[in-house]
């Protein structure tokens, strides 16, 4: 038989194991709980950022929209204000030739060839083009060498479309 002090010797080891061992084991599972909790909090937090991406993208983009838009209106407000005082100081042939250069731009043509808008003869028509239209801002006249002749052209300038749109029809 096992002494008392054998037993109690016995049971003090045994105690102290299942108390060491109890104890690992809640260490355990109390550090896989906080990875679980951890894990948990990590997936919140990337769907947040994920989400707040995106509605940072869309307002960026909706800036870079509406700032487009209010650079182009002032551009397009620019331009009908640059081009009002100087349609009204077209000759009528000078309305003609404008509204069918607007149509048809650019008109082109070589040396010697001829351009007619409705209602003009060739000579008319190239008079007003290089008199009174060609100063002008948002007529762009091109003079360049191709082969053996010389081939111009008249266009609306980039930009005075719209504005000449709304004053000339």
């Amino acid at each position: 038989m096992l002494s008392v002090g054998d037993a109690l010797e016995s049971a003090g080891i045994g105690i102290s194991l299942s108390v060491f061992g109890t104890y690992l084991y809640s260490r355990r599972k109390g550090a896989e709980a906080l990875d679980e909790a951890r894990a948990v909090e990590e997936l919140r937090l990337r769907q947040e950022i994920a989400e707040t991406k995106i509605r940072a993208d869309t307002e960026a983009s909706n800036l870079r929209s509406a700032l487009a838009t209010a650079t182009s209106d002032r551009a397009k407000d620019h331009h009908y204000q640059q081009v009002k005082p100087l349609i009204h100081n077209l000759s009528p042939n000078g309305m003609i030739v404008l509204r069918h250069l607007w149509a048809h731009s650019p008109l082109e043509t070589n040396m010697g060839g001829n351009v007619e808008a409705p209602g003009l003869n060739a000579r008319d028509t190239r008079t007003v083009l290089d008199g009174e239209l060609r100063p002008l801002p948002f007529v762009k006249f091109k003079e360049r060498q191709e082969a053996s002749r010389v081939r111009y052209s008249w266009e609306i300038a980039d930009g005075y479309r719209d504005a000449l749109k709304e004053l000339l029809f």
